[in-house]
């Protein structure tokens, strides 16, 4: 069994990446597969497949404006409730 092992430098360079920070850092959160091998951590194929497979983003189906609450109007396109301001407490004519 032969499997090349890859460095974070290796993964970057895969990825596309200037630096291997990025790589580095997300690996260290748990949040890209990898072997630790030492102190070094090292990739596989598989795992390089996996990480692209992480990154992907999927386009989402299209955002519909949610109905607005029973007994709410919508604001768009109806009259707009306007309050008034209070006077401040320290400025009310005392009763």
């Amino acid at each position: 069994m032969s499997t090349e092992l890859l460095s974070d430098r290796d993964v970057a360079d895969r990825l596309g990446l200037k630096g291997t920070r990025w790589v580095a850092d997300q690996a260290r959160a748990g949040v890209f597969p990898h072997l630790k091998v030492g102190r070094s951590r090292r990739y596989t194929e598989a795992h390089v497949e996996e990480i692209l497979r992480i990154c992907e983003e999927r386009p989402r189906a299209a955002r519909t404006r949610p109905e607005p609450a029973p007994g709410r109007a919508a604001p768009r396109g109806g009259e707009v409730r306007r309050f008034e301001r209070k006077v401040p407490r320290k400025l009310r004519p005392s009763s």
